[in-house]
């Protein structure tokens, strides 16, 4: 397994490391000032709003000079904006087979065509593709009411009773109301989210009933982790930023979790789950690229499962 969480598989996505838990990919011609302009201007809609990440194919063996590129692109992106704008751009220059592009396209939701590329070279990714900005708002507008608790946490939060639960990144929003009517009994949810993103998300839950069970935290995991010192039932990571990522975040707060404790790693095929099992932590279930494991019980209650 690499740095990016990719263990190989030729199926799996690719590890990318990100804090969004939405993804816009674009393969701009790098060389050409008239694309990174296209690219600039049908991005506004996440790049006023820091909605979703973007993601950029650079490919080392096409796209000339890595360097140049990435100060054409700073230029472009200043020309358009004049101003600093909180965009997440992730660079993807991997040397990788055209056969693997797809498992670039399955780590992200969504196409943008600047015109310029051949059908054939973007259709491996997998995506119908966005026109332009209009088409990004509406993309971004579906992914946003279309959103909804993953089905893991949902059955990890309803199991809590009199318990504590942390969640690194937190919801989404759109799906962020939802939370509330998932939390089991009088149980109470930490949300560690300093994005602008989870900020959307935070405004979301607190207006719907029993927000009063939740405390959110506008700050860095490692921030948080410095005063915490509540035992865990529950653990929701994002996996999807990629293994290195992951494996950090749960080695701050693994100390806290408690014997039988359930951890979410979300989008965890990009991650992989081997290194908690090898931990001695159980696979309970699978879904939609998400795993929900449970760590370790003492010896005395590990005939009885859970």
């Amino acid at each position: 397994m690499d740095e990016h969480g990719n263990d190989g598989s030729g199926d799996a996505p690719f590890g990318l490391v990100t804090r969004s838990s939405r993804r816009l990919l674009a393969w701009p011609r790098w060389g050409d000032p008239d694309s990174l302009r296209r690219l600039a201007a049908a991005v506004e809609p996440i790049a006023r709003t820091d909605a979703a990440a973007l993601v950029l194919r650079f490919d080392p063996e096409l796209d000339g000079d890595h360097d140049a590129a990435l100060d054409a692109l700073v230029h472009a992106f200043a020309e358009h904006y004049g101003e600093e704008i909180d965009l997440e751009v992730v660079l993807e220059d991997h040397p990788i087979a055209p056969s693997d592009l797809a498992r670039i396209g399955a780590a992200v939701h969504g196409l943008l065509d600047l015109g310029d590329r051949d059908a054939a070279q973007l259709a491996p990714f997998g995506h119908a593709p966005l026109a332009d900005a209009n088409a990004v708002a509406a993309w971004l507008d579906a992914l946003l009411l279309g959103a909804d608790l993953d089905p893991l946490v949902r059955e990890a939060l309803d199991s809590l009773d009199d318990a504590r639960a942390l969640w690194i990144g937190g919801p989404g929003h759109g799906a962020a109301g939802r939370v509330t009517t998932e939390l089991g009994g009088t149980a109470r949810l930490a949300v560690v989210g300093p994005t602008r993103e989870a900020r959307r998300a935070r405004a979301e839950l607190f207006a719907s009933p029993g927000s009063e069970n939740v405390d959110w935290y506008d700050l860095a995991p490692s921030d948080a982790l410095a005063f915490w010192d509540d035992p865990l039932e529950l653990l929701v990571i994002d996996g999807s930023v990629g293994a290195l990522a992951a494996r950090r975040a749960f080695d701050g707060w693994r100390q806290h979790l408690l014997p039988g404790a359930y951890v979410v790693l979300l989008g965890a095929s990009g991650t992989g789950t081997r290194w908690l099992e090898e931990e001695g932590f159980r696979l309970r279930s699978e879904s939609g690229g998400s795993a929900l494991l449970v760590a370790p019980l003492p010896a005395a209650r590990a005939a009885d499962g859970r």
